[in-house]
């Protein structure tokens, strides 16, 4: 998962409730962010060490939260996946309004069944 913010902890946190499959790491936006954790995930490292991720963990795919980054890095993000042979989800909240966590599952359950 790229992204370390609110929306991805919210993410997370759905995740673990339904027992979901969990991202194996999170992968920050910045080097200066790298910590053993974020968000009660380990940190693989930042946008640009995908490829090395990749490789080290054999990642399947790539889950791009773009409100936690920003639209630049999520397009350098799925750059790097792409590059590696990997499929690309972006989850995205409708700005300014509100999400609920059941809107949350709906976005991410829509989004993993298109990739299915």
């Amino acid at each position: 998962m790229v992204g370390e913010g609110p929306f991805s902890r919210d993410l997370l946190d759905s995740l673990a409730q339904r027992e979901a499959s969990l991202p194996v790491c999170v992968v920050v936006s910045d080097e200066s962010r790298i910590s053993a954790r974020a968000n009660g995930m380990p940190v693989g490292g930042s946008i640009e060490h995908i490829p090395q991720i990749v490789r080290r963990l054999r990642v399947e795919q790539v889950v791009i939260v773009v409100d936690d980054i920003g639209d630049d890095l999520a397009d350098r993000a799925a750059h790097l996946a792409r590059e590696c042979g990997l499929q690309v989800q972006y989850i995205e909240s409708v700005r300014g309004k509100p999400h609920h966590i059941s809107d949350l599952d709906a976005m991410l359950a829509d989004r993993l069944r298109a990739t299915a």
